[in-house]
């Protein structure tokens, strides 16, 4: 067993350590004592015969061995904590019907990617290549209920979409002004990174951003879900002013402040989507 493993090193150690010691104890004693340089020979037979009636110093524990066993037993606790964690996660999935996955060798729980660090004994959730909840417990039950509430904070559509066009096109507009840039009377473009941070300021109800204890949580993944919800809804295809997304190149893709990450299919943050830089208002023909 480990414990008795580590207690048998431990004492052996311990022994060793008194016996040296020792041993350091008297040279440091025959040391002083011959620095005084008086009667020398004298003095190094007698430390001979102290050295020599010293209790033999134990050898100690073989830390080889020992690291050894350790680590095989690291790596059982390892596998039984995956595959107990997983079917314990599993379980409380199916009783909050929220389907848990083995994707690319990663683990899905709902519509999220999930990150587990054992030696931290955390988790993390991802949407869209987008950190969503982190430092979450190891926790199964406590793990899915945070994954259903940021599914449904997330992914749930806009009640207004009418609403929502009408501070998508503000947050356009000031991109431009503040980049002292102007549109055309068909086309208005507002990099995607912009357009987020502007919408997000609007949704602070005007009061100075700096006030931090104040501000509204607006996730880069929700803003995501809402343009992509804007974008491919009756309504945007019928309005005067309609939104499109324009893809990114490629020397943007993967880089938050040029680009965002948009999944073909919402309900799996997870899957195959694109990349898009910049969010085009134009005139309706």
């Amino acid at each position: 067993m480990t414990d008795e493993s580590l207690e048998a090193a431990e004492k052996s150690l311990a022994e060793r350590v008194n016996a040296l010691q020792k041993v350091k104890q008297r040279l440091a004693r025959g040391r002083r004592d011959l620095a005084k340089n008086k009667r020398p020979v004298a003095l190094l037979k007698k430390l001979v015969a102290d050295l020599q009636t010293l209790p033999s110093v134990p050898e100690g524990p073989d830390l080889a061995q020992l690291v050894d066993r350790l680590s095989q037993r690291q790596h059982q606790l390892a596998e039984g904590f995956q595959r107990d964690f997983r079917t314990q996660l599993q379980a409380a999935a199916e009783g909050a019907k929220l389907p848990v996955r083995l994707v690319n060798d990663q683990f899905t729980i709902g519509p999220f990617v999930l990150h587990v660090n054992p030696d931290k004994e955390t988790s993390s959730l991802e949407y869209a290549k987008i950190v969503a909840g982190k430092d979450l417990p190891l926790d199964p039950a406590k793990l899915v209920a945070q994954a259903n509430r940021l599914a449904a904070d997330l992914l749930t559509p806009p009640r207004d979409l009418r609403a929502l066009a009408t501070e998508v096109e503000e947050a356009v507009r000031v991109v431009l002004a503040r980049q002292k840039k102007s549109g055309t009377d068909d086309e208005w473009r507002g990099e995607l990174p912009a357009v987020y941070r502007e919408l997000f300021y609007i949704r602070q109800g005007r009061f100075s951003v700096t006030a931090k204890k104040s501000l509204k949580e607006y996730p880069v993944a929700r803003f995501m879900v809402e343009i992509k919800t804007l974008v491919q809804s009756d309504e945007n295809l019928a309005a005067a002013r309609r939104f499109r997304l324009e893809p990114a190149v490629i020397e943007n893709t993967k880089k938050p402040n040029k680009s965002v990450f948009f999944p073909n299919d919402l309900s799996q943050g997870f899957g195959e989507g694109m990349y898009f830089q910049a969010l085009i208002m134009f005139a309706g023909g």
